[in-house]
């Protein structure tokens, strides 16, 4: 079996940076959470059994710059995230840890990881991409972790 150059390349930049075991990029999107009057975007990652391995939503005054490509350094003075990586996301040009407590969390003006507290329900509905309506989820899980009052 021949390998292409382009090809190694790939597969190394891909296992070196959280893709599959098998070197393809991870399932990625964008979905949203609307609530109290406002829609959130929020961004994801999944593995390819279709299991969630994070989401997150930033504070809308931060920038997010979003890029496919894993040899471009990351933005240091913005929200810096790699779709299809397992672990692919930089705040203020420092990797983001994924909160041991949620997979699914808020980047707060600051720059803080605040995890958003989810039942299984919730995160399924990000993880399908078919948004979530939730008025509660929004004023007791997501404003907070935000940072925010409702």
């Amino acid at each position: 079996m021949k390998i292409t150059l382009a090809a190694a390349m790939l597969i190394v930049a891909c296992v070196g940076l959280g893709c599959s075991s098998t070197g393809e990029p991870l399932p990625n999107g964008t979905t949203w959470i609307k609530g109290n009057g406002a829609i959130y975007t929020v961004h994801y990652v999944m593995d390819h059994n279709d299991n969630l391995l994070y989401a997150f939503v930033i504070d809308p005054s931060l920038t997010l710059h979003t890029t496919n490509d894993a040899e471009e350094p990351p933005a240091t003075g913005s929200v810096h995230w790699i779709r299809w990586s397992r672990d692919g996301l930089w705040v203020f040009g420092q990797k983001v840890k994924i909160p041991a407590e949620s997979r699914v969390f808020a980047i707060r003006r600051d720059g803080t990881i605040h995890p958003i507290p989810c039942t299984a329900e919730q995160m399924q509905a990000i993880a399908t991409g078919g948004g979530l309506k939730d008025d509660a989820f929004v004023r007791d899980a997501l404003l907070p972790a935000l940072g925010k009052t409702p």
